[in-house]
């Protein structure tokens, strides 16, 4: 595609976008062509940090302990269960990411050539990524204060993974 518009229309420089396992695309995409000066990932690369256990038990599991209608639908989807055959759950796919120093030089490497992130993480993707700065602490290798204005990230823990509300 990025042949064809360079042909066609003259297009030399390219901003990549991409959802979920189209985001590693986008990545895996502008490590290879130089022709990509950004990148738009919306629930992309994520993994675990030392604080993201605990904020992901803030966003997820705290809120269901408190109120009594999700007690309720719990004792009967329990009782339902050992009636229904077993399904796939939320979560269970095959995505994969590359090991996380692998992932950290890539992203360095983009950086270098001056390819600019702007990376959403939502609430979609609470059993990767729970809070904030969690992108800051999964790379430490990203001085924060240098790759700041190449890095805009932003955590919408209240939308779902494709952004299907207006609001979003």
């Amino acid at each position: 595609a990025m042949d064809w518009m360079q042909k066609e229309c003259g297009v030399e420089r390219f901003v990549l976008f991409g959802l979920c396992s189209g985001a590693d695309d986008a990545l895996a995409v502008a490590e290879q062509d130089a022709r990509v000066v950004g990148i738009s990932m919306i629930d992309g690369l994520g993994y675990r940090t030392k604080r993201f256990h605990w904020e992901r038990f803030k966003l997820k599991y705290l809120p269901r302990m408190v109120t009594p209608a999700k007690w309720l639908a719990l004792a009967k989807r329990n009782i339902r269960s050992k009636r229904v055959a077993p399904t796939l759950m939320n979560g269970e796919d095959i995505r994969e990411f590359p090991p996380r120093d692998q992932a950290a030089q890539v992203l360095l490497r983009l950086l270098k050539r001056k390819v600019e992130f702007q990376l959403l993480y939502t609430g979609g993707v609470v059993d990767y990524y729970s809070y904030a700065d969690q992108c800051w602490d999964m790379f430490s290798e990203l001085d924060r204060r240098r790759y700041q204005p190449a890095v805009e990230i932003h955590h919408q823990p209240m939308s779902d993974h494709v952004l299907t509300l207006r609001s979003d």
